[in-house]
């Protein structure tokens, strides 16, 4: 299987860690959480589920002098 440029980095950034780690490198990705959005039900989208105003990344203490950018 041959990985998405994104996916590709992610995993090179995450490898070695602990799975805690890797959930916040997931979580805090805006092009995964866009491409998972865009699957979402559309009346989940009006019923009063709602995204944050602005994405703020958040990394657990022991990765914050390494941010993962795509």
């Amino acid at each position: 299987v041959e990985l998405s440029p994104t996916l590709s980095n992610l995993k090179k950034h995450v490898e070695g860690t602990d799975p805690e780690v890797k959930g916040w490198a997931i979580g805090n990705s805006p092009q995964l959480a866009h491409a998972h959005n865009s699957h979402a039900v559309p009346r989940a989208v009006g019923d009063g589920i709602e995204a944050p105003a602005t994405l703020q990344p958040s990394l657990p203490p022991a990765t914050r002098e390494k941010p993962f950018i795509l």
